[in-house]
């Protein structure tokens, strides 16, 4: 869909999130760039480029984080600056984002979920890699959005098992904390117990028992909602029931196809919701964007 290897150089592409108008916003290490695909047609356009002065005059540092909710995308960037970007305007703003400062240099998960709709207010969630914990940042009740007050602690319990190894987040009524072999799901600041709630394995484990999963995505299709997971293990899909973790289906590509090229290098997974029909999934690989159809 997006040929981003020959459109741009230096391009190291390292995380992709679907904004709420369907636009897929990736940062790359490359040259620092935050960039935006229209899945309409493929077009890319650099929103932020590291160490170059946006029309503010403001310059920028190398993109760290990145999250989107409402009608923004947040960029946390390595000098510490947290960015709003209008999906409209797509002008990078300086945002204020208390105790940005005191974020561990490891920390990789940041996660973003409207709470006051139709109003354009989000909060803002980050996994701390050292201790475990997750902080919520929750704004006044104005906009444009800024966050004058520290996080708080999100986790009102312990999970079993630790967010520090949690390796992809997802924020939406509930938040999801993927670990190798399942998730950890937290209601309301509360975690479920495995044995209560977790993902049930895949049924050919005697197969493929060893699992590796990556990257968490959801979608509703139909009217079933669904939890989307990448296993590097295997190059492989897997869709379970979101409501309790059930095994669904999975997809992988043909040997030596381009198909099983494109899931052997993932480096972001985004499924659309569909009232009707298999969903569009987007894939972000080391050269570009990739479409196909969960059929």
């Amino acid at each position: 869909m997006a040929d981003l290897a020959s459109a741009f150089e230096d391009i190291e592409p390292t995380e992709m999130v679907t904004a709420s108008d369907g636009s897929l916003w990736i940062t790359e290490a490359g040259r620092g760039r935050v960039l935006r695909v229209d899945p309409a047609d493929g077009t890319v356009e650099v929103i932020m480029r590291a160490g170059q002065a946006l029309p503010s005059g403001l310059v920028p540092g190398p993109p760290w984080l990145i999250a989107t909710a409402a009608t923004d995308v947040v960029v946390l960037d390595r000098g510490r600056t947290a960015w709003r970007i209008d999906l409209a305007e797509r002008v990078p703003r300086p945002m204020t984002l208390a105790g940005v400062d005191r974020l561990h240099s490891r920390t990789r998960l940041l996660g973003a979920l409207q709470h006051r709709p139709p109003l354009e207010i989000f909060n803002l969630y980050a996994v701390h890699p050292e201790t475990g914990e997750i902080g919520r940042w929750s704004p006044p009740a104005f906009i444009p959005v800024e966050f004058p007050e520290p996080s708080e602690p999100f986790l009102l319990e312990t999970p079993d098992l630790s967010p520090a190894e949690a390796r992809d987040l997802r924020v939406d009524v509930n938040a999801w904390l993927l670990h190798a072999g399942t998730v950890t799901r937290v209601d309301f600041g509360v975690p479920r117990d495995q044995a209560d709630y977790s993902l049930d394995p895949p049924p050919d484990a005697e197969v493929r028992p060893e699992l590796d999963y990556r990257l968490l995505d959801g979608a509703t299709v139909g009217d079933r909602d669904q939890l989307y997971v990448y296993d590097a293990a295997h190059d492989r899909i897997i869709a379970f029931g979101r409501a309790d973790g059930s095994f669904v289906r999975q997809w992988m590509g043909r040997p030596d196809s381009r198909a099983a090229a494109v899931l052997a290098e993932l480096r972001g997974l985004s499924v659309a919701s569909v009232s009707d029909g298999p969903p569009p999934v987007y894939l972000l690989t080391l050269d570009g964007v990739y479409r196909l159809v969960l059929e």
